[in-house]
C-alpha cells in the first residue's frame, strides 16, 4: 500500500484520556488510536509513515516505541459499548455535517413538508412516514452485514468517505455487541443519510456501497424511527409492515 512520510508531527502521548490524537501534518490531517508501548513524560517529536487515510501509523522515533492504529471494533470488548460510530474516533467536520444537505440538495430534516413524503406501498408504511415528518426523525441507514473479516475491511474505508462527505456517517457492531444483541447473525455496519424521504440521496449512498465497496448482497434501509418504534423481524407484522425495512435493494 502506498505510503506518505511526514515529519514533525507533535503528539502529546502521556495523559491521553481519551485515546484519540490529531496529528497535523503539513495540511494533512489524520485521526489515529493510540497505543502505547512506552513512552517518556514531555512532549516529542515523532516521524510518521501512514496510509492516505490513516488505516495505519507507525512512529519512528528512535527513542519511543509508539505504534499509531486505527481501533478495530472487533476489538472493543468493554462492557456497555455495543457500537462504534465515525464521531467516536475522527473530529472531521463533514461527519454529519451542515455541508451535505447543499453537496447532495437534501433537504433538512427541520425543513421536511408533508410534500416530500416518499411514495409509499401500503397505508402502515404512510403512517410511520406521517410520525416521522411530525417529529422531524428522518434519519436513516443502510444496514450492511458480513463477517469480522469482512467488516474490519469496510470499517476503515467507510470512515474514510464519512470524512470526506461521502456517505454522512457510519457506525459499526463492536465485538462486545455482536455477543449481546442475538438477534444479529453476522456483524453490522450502518451507513447513514440525514433524510429517508430523499430518495435520491438514499439511492447515491447504496450505488457507492455497491460500486465503490463491492457490497453485493441485499441491503435494507432502515430509518431511525423504525428503530425507535421497536420494528424488527419478529414485530413486523404487528406494524402491519411486509420487511423490518423502509427500503430494500
Amino acid at each position: 500500500m502506498t505510503t506518505k512520510e511526514c515529519s514533525n508531527a507533535a503528539i502529546e502521548v502521556p495523559g491521553v484520556s481519551d485515546n484519540k490524537k490529531t496529528l497535523h501534518t503539513g495540511g494533512w490531517f489524520v485521526i489515529c488510536r493510540i497505543l502505547v508501548k512506552k513512552y517518556h513524560s514531555r512532549l516529542h517529536e515523532y516521524r510518521f509513515t501512514f496510509t492516505p487515510h490513516g488505516e495505519h501509523c507507525r512512529s519512528t522515533s528512535p527513542d519511543v516505541e509508539t505504534e499509531l492504529t486505527m481501533q478495530s471494533p472487533l476489538e472493543i470488548t468493554e462492557t456497555e459499548q455495543y457500537w462504534l460510530r465515525s464521531r467516536d474516533v475522527s473530529d472531521s467536520p463533514k461527519i454529519g455535517g451542515d455541508d451535505y444537505f447543499t453537496d447532495y440538495n437534501v433537504t433538512r430534516p427541520e425543513e421536511v413538508k408533508s410534500d416530500d413524503l416518499p411514495p409509499a406501498d401500503s397505508e402502515a408504511v404512510r403512517e410511520i412516514d406521517r410520525e416521522a415528518l411530525e417529529k422531524k426523525k428522518t434519519i436513516g441507514k443502510w444496514q450492511v452485514t458480513g463477517s469480522a473479516d469482512r467488516i474490519e475491511q469496510l470499517w476503515p474505508e467507510l470512515l474514510a468517505d464519512a470524512e470526506a462527505g461521502i456517505i454522512w456517517a457510519v457506525k459499526a457492531m463492536t465485538a462486545f455487541g455482536y455477543e449481546e444483541l442475538p438477534m444479529y447473525d453476522d456483524y453490522l455496519l450502518t451507513v447513514y443519510t440525514p433524510n429517508y424521504f430523499e430518495r435520491h440521496d438514499v439511492n447515491r449512498v447504496r450505488e457507492h456501497l455497491r460500486d465503490e465497496r463491492d457490497v453485493t448482497h441485499e441491503l435494507y434501509y432502515k430509518p431511525d424511527i423504525y428503530t425507535t418504534k421497536g420494528i424488527v423481524g419478529e414485530t413486523t407484522e404487528e406494524f402491519g409492515l411486509s420487511a423490518p425495512a423502509r427500503y430494500i435493494e
